[in-house]
């Protein structure tokens, strides 16, 4: 800046550093206090422990620094990527001082405040060594506008985006002791600056730019060589070259799982250089209009609330004359080291990094991105007005006429951004306030879907709600992922989340499959769409093996074409034939959960509450009065509750029946082929989804999760030999953990696949491996494993020593029983538990007396 310039701003009305700082911190709390109210919300899980999700990071707490530093931060299951550890460690701080404190999430958005005032306080600092005043009304101006910006609601508001305020603050002190060092002429300060610019690194990289700007602001005020400018520069790249050393060669940091982007985020992504041009001068653009006129605002923009322009769009004009006309001030003022030359300048260099041209960015364009160079901006709007106002400033009146468009905009602001912070107050309520500003983007409908499937789970898994209520949670999680799919109809996430909530609430297994394979079809490296298409070929196995057991019909060894078993499958899936079969299953399931589990109330409106529930989503079902019929055998007066289930079960069977009769018959296949084309179709299903699961196993490295949800669906579907191989691998891949049960589900497998003398050989290791438990493991309750004991000492057909085991296990069981009532607060899970144990104690009673019926004992 030029000296006469420094003299006319040095000039203006002098308000005391101590007004100005209260100042500062008043506003940031009157615009930014009622956050502190706010709840979880976008993103925060990748921080620290919400609700809903747990951070492993964060839960190491303060002793979890060299974890904390040495790895990425950014864990979602899927991706691990970022290195961001100062943001993460101040919530790990947190958890270790407030963990157990119901206002946790409120002291974190306190903090968020209080970082922000932090840099207000910080910038007008920052800006007193830059004009060389004592304290000024121009770098006043400058710091309450950039306050009072709404566009910073975003960074304020979420949690996650602590980063970019631990960036920009300790990029501020960077500059305020860079210039301390030149001022004081002492190295120390150097070596502060040196040292808050890597802090700045190790919480974001948003700010890098300052190792340019930071040489530029000591040229524009300050008159020194271009030597001293250049140490500077030097000292200030040579962090950014030992950052890149430690990260990438010294930590442990896993590279390996990376984050992959989507076109979804940014189609940008699959474009190269020459491609990404118009866009470049598009978002600068986009970032100056949504400065100058900050609304809507949104948490997400990406592809496609915002379009892609090439060469021939007049946008991408808009875009180059906006940016020529900034470097035409900024070239036509360097020499004179003017104050807007440098405002545009810090501009143009802290947005240049997010306006997709060397890297594009995720969502294209983002609110948090603009923070660091809004300073630029409302350091050109303050000059401007000074401009504007010459006359009153050069006199020292910050009269009305200064004050009046400066209140017109806090005022606004001030309602606009307490009505933008209510709107962050939860994941829910901020993407339910944005959805219709960017009804257009594919990531913003996605994530409103997912949040509706989340609260769909979780209330169901609670009980809290109706059933009405719980659908239509459901439907409106489908209607976004359909939304969004309109948008993007590669998204292969949210193909396979609807067909989740279609499997899960629905029973529609067909036509989850068809969305599950849909989304391999776009990543073949999508192993949850492998998994999922696995789940859903065993539920559809799993009903053709129903059908079998109701069918008259027996294997008489015909013949049937692959064109008939083709046309039946297309039949029933086609009818919904296949969901009506589904949803009866489910009801006989839902049938016992009622009456084992003992719900409080009234059981018999329970049953027939569910089986009108279920009816609803069948057209089928409800043409043949399921419910009603189910409704009517239910009350039927003087019948024992036995009696009625019974009643209920063979009433289903007949729906199976007649629904297996009808497709035959409109296909014309007769009642002797019906064994051969169901065994040919579960046989299918099976296979299919043993591929699948193969698939799944493999992407996901043997995923011990992954194991155990395929053994599940291997089991209901009856393929016991699957079972058996899954059984096998996992004891191969974990021979160190503690392997009873799994030798125990391999021995029944082995059993029911009629393999016993395979199975007779796993019955020894079994039974060292639990007589073992029990040694190494005293004041435990050992129930489980005596039954496991005495299962495979009957297989190799030692009664005596089976039956030996059998009792030792009641014992433990009653013991255990004894122990549970004996706690004064029983939770549910305990109360469960003990009716869990009385029934094993009663199954075992008759298991033991059949088998004495059935053969002596030796």
């Amino acid at each position: 800046m030029a000296k006469k310039q420094n003299n006319q701003i040095d000039k203006l009305f002098v308000i005391p550093n101590r007004t100005w700082n209260v100042l500062i911190v008043v506003i940031v709390f009157l615009f930014y206090g009622n956050t502190i109210r706010n709840e979880f919300s976008m993103d925060d899980e990748y921080v620290t422990t919400t609700y809903n999700q747990k951070n492993k990071l964060t839960e190491l707490g303060i002793s979890g620094i060299g974890k904390i530093f040495t790895t990425n931060s950014f864990i979602d299951g899927k991706q691990n990527y970022e290195y961001r550890p100062i943001a993460l460690y101040s919530f790990a701080i947190e958890w270790t001082l407030f963990k157990n404190s119901e206002n946790r999430v409120h002291i974190s958005h306190f903090i968020n405040v209080l970082l922000y005032a932090m840099i207000g306080l910080l910038l007008f600092q920052l800006l007193i060594y830059l004009f060389q005043a004592q304290s000024s009304l121009f770098s006043g101006l400058i710091v309450i506008l950039f306050l009072i910006h709404p566009i910073h609601s975003e960074v304020v508001n979420s949690l996650k985006n602590r980063d970019e305020l631990f960036s920009l603050l300790f990029a501020i002190l960077a500059a305020i002791y860079s210039f301390k060092w030149i001022d004081k002429n002492k190295w120390f300060y150097l070596f502060l600056a040196l040292l808050f610019v890597s802090l700045s690194l190790l919480s974001k990289k948003s700010n890098l730019p300052f190792i340019v700007t930071i040489p530029l602001m000591l040229y524009f005020f300050r008159d020194l060589s271009i030597k001293k400018i250049g140490i500077t520069f030097l000292a200030l790249f040579s962090v950014k070259i030992l950052f890149n050393l430690v990260r990438n060669h010294w930590m442990n940091l896993d590279d390996t799982t990376t984050r992959n982007f989507g076109t979804f985020e940014n189609p940008l992504f699959e474009l190269g250089f020459i491609e990404r041009i118009p866009m470049f001068f598009y978002t600068n653009y986009l970032y100056l209009e949504k400065l100058l006129f900050p609304y809507p605002l949104a948490y997400y923009y990406g592809y496609d609330a915002i379009e892609l322009v090439g060469f021939t769009d007049l946008r991408f004009y808009i875009g180059i004359i906006i940016v020529l006309i900034g470097l035409y001030f900024i070239i036509n003022g360097f020499m004179k080291k003017s104050i807007l030359s440098f405002g545009i300048l810090f501009f143009f260099l802290a947005i240049g990094g997010v306006a997709n041209l060397l890297s594009p960015m995720v969502g294209i364009f983002a609110e948090r991105f603009a923070f660091s160079a809004s300073i630029g901006f409302c350091i050109v709007i303050v000059y401007l007005l000074s401009l504007w106002k010459k006359k009153e400033f050069e006199k020292n009146h910050f009269n009305f006429s200064v004050a009046a468009p400066m209140l017109i905009i806090v005022i606004s602001s001030f309602f606009y951004s307490i009505n933008r912070n209510k709107d962050w107050s939860t994941k829910k309520s901020l993407y339910l306030a944005d959805i219709d500003k960017v009804s257009k983007s594919a990531k913003a409908n996605s994530l409103l879907a997912s949040e509706y499937q989340v609260e769909a789970m979780k209330l169901q898994k609670e009980g809290s709600i109706s059933y009405t209520e719980l659908m239509q949670k459901v439907d409106s999680a489908i209607f976004y992922y359909d939304q969004s799919l309109k948008i993007f109809k590669k998204y292969e996430s949210n193909l396979n989340n609807k067909g989740v909530l279609i499997y899960t609430y629905k029973y529609d297994y067909p036509e989850a499959l068809g969305l599950f394979k849909f989304s391999i079809s776009f990543n073949q490296n999508y192993k949850e769409g492998y998994l999922n298409c696995g789940n859903a070929e065993s539920k559809i196995a799993e009903v053709y093996h129903d059908l079998l057991i109701i069918s008259n019909s027996k294997d008489t060894l015909q013949s049937i074409s692959n064109q008939e078993i083709d046309l039946f499958e297309n039949q029933f899936t086609v009818s919904k034939m296949h969901q009506a079969v589904s949803i009866i299953k489910q009801f006989e399931q839902n049938l016992k959960s009622f009456v084992q589990n003992k719900k409080k109330g009234d059981i018999r409106g329970q049953i027939i509450d569910n089986a009108l529930n279920l009816e609803s989503l069948n057209s089928t079902l409800k043409n043949k009065s399921f419910a009603t019929k189910i409704s009517s055998i239910v009350n039927t007066k003087n019948t024992p509750a036995q009696q009625i289930y019974n009643n209920i079960i063979a009433t289903n069977n007949q729906f199976r029946k007649e629904l297996l009769d009808e497709s035959c018959k409109q296909l014309n296949i007769s009642n002797e082929k019906q064994y051969k084309l169901l065994l040919s179709l579960k046989n299918r299903k099976q296979k299919l989804a043993r591929n699948f699961f193969k698939t799944a196993l493999k992407l996901s490295n043997n995923d011990k999760n992954y194991m155990q949800i395929i053994s599940q669906m291997a089991l209901l579907s009856q393929d016991f030999e699957w079972i058996a191989e899954l059984q096998e691998m996992y004891i191969q891949l974990h021979p160190k953990d503690y392997l009873g049960k799994n030798y125990a589900e391999l021995i029944n497998s082995l059993i029911a696949s009629k393999n016993k003398q395979k199975a007779q050989k796993y019955c020894y290791q079994l039974i060292n491996i639990e007589t073992e438990y029990i040694k190494k493991n005293p004041g435990k309750f050992y129930g489980e494993q005596y039954v496991r004991k005495a299962n495979a000492l009957l297989t190799l057909e030692n009664n005596l020593e089976a039956f030996e085991n059998f009792r030792k296990g009641a014992d433990e069981f009653k013991r255990e029983i004894e122990s549970l009532e004996k706690k004064t607060n029983k939770n549910t899970s305990d109360s469960q538990r003990i009716e869990m144990l009385k029934r094993e104690i009663e199954n075992l009673k008759r298991f033991k007396e059949r088998i004495m019926n059935q053969k002596p004992i030796k």
